[in-house]
């Protein structure tokens, strides 16, 4: 079912080609989108190739260099800066990021996190107004707790940004409350997952995965997908599995590390697992893995675990949703979007062990609980989070203000 949905997007020829001017259509001109972001981001790579594949000529001018473990499709050129786009470098940063949208001459520029990026978006307008721009905000934790000057700044970008987007509601409440950000220039598009790739799944390939990677048969897996940084609390959930093992219950954690692992944290981790004597019951899967890999191991897991201090709605629950796995999530309030304790997931402490392991111990035993989850939340992302869906209501945003600017000039 998900996948229906999926190709009807994408492949129907009519939802294609009617966002899309009648020059593109004859193949005579493309415009050309530029974003300002961390090309390390799955999610940039993503926004990127999308657009580029819908015939947009797209640039990234960044900072980082691009990581060996993602590809950019043929219709996406990477530009570098050579001074990071924050603190003390943001005014290094500007003019390189000016001289470069010179040169290019876009037709949209779009900046990603108003930290770094987005905000150097927003301040180019001063100098450079040639096309309409768009700001994005990335996770609550920056702009809660952010100081002066840095929140004059940012107050500063999306003032004069053409749009500002986030990702979830409770990002929009922050900027709408805490930046007078207009409710007619917040626009608020779900980034989503691909639908067509997380699902449950099962089976003798799911198995014979699981295998490959040491898990063992019949056991009750519980999934941390998360970063291995201190942020993400996975010290935590690897307490809380020694405590459920002390009260009865055997569960076999599996921790993905992800991209941009601290080495540091994950050292402690390693003695930690030692010291609490859970060797035979946790696996470190150090290696960046596939979508399709997180996607067994989601479809594996009894639930997934995903305790950071702060967070937007994570894309790593939204993948646990979309396969069914029971979320255990801390009390942060963009997680309420889509979730309700005790209804399709568990919320709790992140820094209370008897409330984690009371949990992970009833995600594993409770099966009501285990089947709502295993329907009512795939239901929930492919209404809500199917990327292909909203990037088309990106497209469409981005036309508008296309549009716009051309009707003002």
């Amino acid at each position: 079912m998900s996948k229906a949905r999926s190709a009807t997007v994408v492949l129907d020829n009519v939802t294609q080609t009617s966002l899309l001017p009648d020059v593109w259509r004859k193949g005579q001109a493309s415009r050309r989108l530029v974003y300002l972001a961390n090309i390390r981001s799955i999610f940039t790579i993503r926004w990127a190739n999308f657009f580029g594949s819908r015939g947009w000529d797209v640039h990234v001018i960044t900072w980082r260099a691009l990581g060996s473990a993602v590809a950019v499709g043929p219709n996406v050129h990477v530009w570098r800066i050579m001074s990071p786009p924050h603190y003390a470098f943001l005014w290094t940063a500007l003019p390189e990021v000016l001289w470069r949208l010179r040169t290019l001459r876009p037709d949209i520029v779009h900046g990603h996190y108003l930290h770094t990026f987005g905000m150097i978006a927003g301040l180019c307008t001063y100098v450079y107004r040639d096309c309409p721009v768009a700001v994005s905000g990335w996770g609550p934790h920056g702009l809660l707790h952010c100081g002066q000057p840095l929140r004059w700044l940012i107050r500063v970008a999306v003032s004069r940004a053409d749009a500002v987007t986030v990702s979830t509601t409770h990002l929009r409440d922050i900027l709408k409350s805490g930046y007078d950000v207009p409710s007619g220039n917040l626009h608020c598009f779900p980034w989503g997952i691909d639908v067509t790739v997380f699902y449950a799944r099962s089976g003798e390939a799911l198995q014979q995965f699981c295998d490959v990677l040491g898990i063992p048969s019949g056991a009750s897996v519980i999934f941390s997908p998360r970063t291995a940084a201190p942020h993400y609390r996975i010290d935590r959930i690897v307490r809380a599995v020694r405590r459920v093992y002390d009260n009865g219950y055997a569960v076999y954690l599996v921790v993905a590390t992800g991209a941009g692992v601290d080495l540091n944290y994950l050292s402690i981790l390693r003695k930690l697992i030692r010291e609490l004597c859970v060797q035979d019951a946790v696996l470190i899967i150090e290696r960046e893995m596939t979508p399709e890999e997180m996607a067994s191991l989601y479809s594996r897991a009894a639930s997934t675990v995903c305790i950071p201090w702060d967070d937007q709605f994570g894309a790593s629950v939204l993948e646990a949703m979309a396969c069914g796995s029971v979320p255990i999530v801390s009390r942060v309030p963009a997680y309420q979007q889509y979730l309700r304790d005790g209804d399709n997931a568990l919320f709790v402490n992140g820094d209370h062990t008897d409330d984690l392991a009371e949990a992970i111990a009833r995600a594993v035993n409770d099966t009501e609980l285990q089947q709502r989850c295993a329907t009512t939340n795939p239901t929930i992302i492919r209404g809500h989070e199917d990327f292909n869906y909203n990037a088309l209501q990106m497209e469409r945003l981005y036309m508008e203000l296309i549009g716009a600017r051309h009707r003002q000039t």
